[in-house]
């Protein structure tokens, strides 16, 4: 029966191009993260991880609720009230994060320079203008446009590296050229795609107190959810300063960016071939069948490649990593297995979001992330930075069996309501 499904996965074209860009996106980023490795100190990329990680919770708290906001609704409200409202909202809300994170990191680091805030400034809006295309394309269905617009970005940051590190045509600091990656792969690939955005034009009159009445609604749960998602991801990270040092903070992050990678690779291929069945008008039984046959699959696929990564460990890490971050090498494992769930429990999590049901995702997080902040504040000071692998490994599996217990109920319920009505 696998092999079957394996068979009908490789013949569709875009499918199997979507396959193709994923597996060749994850080792050109397994490539510019031995470059990375090999050039930047862990101290570096300890102090890029905490301001990236900064740069996340005011994105996410302010900007992705807009771009969720408009992924649930691409089908349905916008088109019909135009874009204008929409990308109003999404400028403001880039406006502010910008400003809160210039505000936090001269509180928290004591200084800001120059050449920082610059590239912060180019680089919110052209990050936030290709995820809203992202979002659009993989909606819309243009998976192969979608796939070419995220290896561009990839190939564009590894080029960035090659000449700043290897060729050695440094201009800046080991910090800010790691920012200076993700920025040039996302303008460029923004550049040569952005004619593929699609805008519409207003076609009822719509207020627009009623129209930011619906967005408030839809968007303050997750800005609520954005605090403890980001708490659930990042937190572990501000704990290890606390009680450690920045060195382990760049060991770890390193650590985790190698473990993260295989999930964060492999399950894309199911999110992006669930997304426009999940966000259409089928029913809600179908879309919750389709969930779960992604899900069986992509179990199948999970149980030996992590079998494998455990065996293999030390030798992942000497391949993708060096000999500055070897004491962090026995993570890529466990984070490997934390990434495993929390992967998976996105599959559900988008059947929720596609209905709008966002309080539900909400308290899942909540719980989640809870956990996470005691294990790391009880187990760091104890095992060090395996306590804060532990942590996130256990939190992300206690969010993935609750929402998969909730998804069968609610399909257990809409099959008994179905016998109901025949």
């Amino acid at each position: 029966m696998l092999f079957q499904k394996l068979k009908d996965l490789t013949r569709n074209r875009e499918r199997n191009y979507v396959f193709f860009s994923q597996v060749a996106g994850a080792f050109i980023a397994l490539i510019s993260g031995k470059v990375i490795a090999l050039y930047v100190s862990p101290e570096d990329f300890g102090l890029y991880g905490i301001q990236f990680a900064t740069f996340t919770f005011f994105t996410s708290l302010m900007v992705s609720p807009a771009i969720q906001f408009a992924k649930a609704s691409n089908t349905t409200f916008i088109p019909r009230i135009g874009s204008s409202y929409y990308l109003r909202t999404v400028f403001f809300s880039v406006l502010i994060s910008f400003v809160c994170l210039l505000l936090f990191f001269w509180w928290y680091f004591g200084n800001l320079s120059l050449s920082l805030i610059l590239i912060l400034f180019v680089f919110f809006p052209i990050n936030t203008a290709n995820k809203l295309l992202n979002d659009q394309l993989n909606i819309g269905g243009r998976l192969i446009t979608f796939s070419n617009l995220g290896l561009l970005r990839a190939l564009l940051g590894l080029l960035f590296l090659f000449l700043f590190f290897v060729l050695g045509w440094k201009f800046t600091s080991d910090v800010n050229a790691l920012w200076l990656m993700q920025l040039v792969g996302s303008a460029l690939g923004l550049l040569l795609f952005y004619k593929t955005y699609i805008t519409y034009r207003q076609k009822f009159q719509v207020h627009f107190y009623t129209y930011f009445k619906r967005y408030l609604k839809f968007a303050w749960p997750l800005a609520s959810l954005a605090i403890w998602t980001w708490i659930s991801n990042y937190f572990d990270r501000y704990a290890i300063e606390a009680y450690l040092d920045i060195e382990q903070v760049g060991i770890y992050s390193a650590s985790y960016g190698v473990g993260s990678k295989f999930f964060l690779t492999l399950s894309p291929i199911f999110l992006i071939l669930l997304t426009p069945k999940v966000f259409s008008k089928s029913k809600n039984e179908e879309k919750i069948v389709a969930i779960i046959k992604k899900s069986w699959l992509y179990l199948a696929l999970a149980l030996p490649i992590l079998v494998l990564i455990y065996f293999t460990r030390g030798l992942i890490g000497n391949i993708l990593l060096s000999t500055e971050y070897q004491e962090g090498f026995y993570l890529i494992f466990w984070i490997a297995a934390a990434f495993f769930t929390y992967t998976i429990s996105q599959f559900f999590e988008i059947y929720f979001y596609a209905g709008g049901r966002t309080k539900i995702i909400l308290l899942i997080n909540v719980v989640g992330a809870t956990i996470n902040i005691l294990l790391n504040v009880i187990i760091i000071p104890i095992l060090g930075i395996w306590g804060a692998a532990i942590s996130t490994f256990f939190s992300f599996t206690i969010q993935a069996l609750m929402y998969l217990v909730l998804v069968l109920k609610i399909r257990r319920n809409v099959v008994q309501l179905s016998g109901l009505n025949k």
